[in-house]
Formats: C-alpha cells, sequence, structure tokens
C-alpha cells in the first residue's frame, strides 16, 4: 500500500521502492483493464501533487442527475408519453415553445 495524501494505492513491485527512482506501469490488456488505467491515473496526479479524483466507479453529482433524468425520461416514454410531454416534465414548460 502506498498513502499518498490520505488516499490508498495499491501498487505491486517486483523490488522495494527507492527515492529518486522511475518507474512505468504495467497493464494488462484484460476485463479489468480499464479500471486499472483508472487507478494508474489517479496514482500518477497524486504522485504529482494533484487531486486524485473520485474512486473508479463513483458517480459526480451532475453524472447521477442526468441518469436520473436518462431513467425518468425511459419511464415516461415507456407509459406512452410524448417527447414534448417528457421534455416538459424535466425541463420545464418554459424551454420547450410551442
Amino acid at each position: 500500500m502506498l498513502r499518498i495524501a490520505a488516499v490508498d494505492h495499491r501498487v505491486w513491485s517486483k523490488s522495494p521502492p527507492t527515492v529518486g527512482a522511475r518507474y512505468v506501469a504495467v497493464l494488462r490488456f484484460d476485463r479489468d483493464f480499464e479500471e486499472r488505467a483508472f487507478a494508474a491515473r489517479r496514482l500518477w496526479r497524486a504522485m504529482n501533487g494533484r487531486s486524485a479524483g473520485p474512486a473508479f466507479r463513483e458517480l459526480s453529482k451532475q453524472r447521477r442527475k442526468r441518469f436520473s433524468e436518462a431513467l425518468r425520461a425511459l419511464d415516461a416514454q415507456t407509459a406512452g408519453n410524448t417527447y414534448r410531454a417528457i421534455g416538459e416534465a424535466l425541463f420545464g414548460g418554459e424551454r420547450n415553445p410551442r
């Protein structure tokens, strides 16, 4: 475990880390590649004094809102509502002039 700015990073190394040495990240192209690449980017950001950012599976407030609106729109569409009615319900009538 490598702790940088209160964030734990799991790192595997063939030998103990040395201060001042250069390292490379080797990532397998397997089903976990996307998660490994995200973790490597978080580690790189933390090592360079930047915010590590959110965890891989953590959604931002904006993305949660978008998913919620998309689900509401899908539910309304499957219930037989028109696109205009769905738009008015999600965004208000003033955004959809007739």
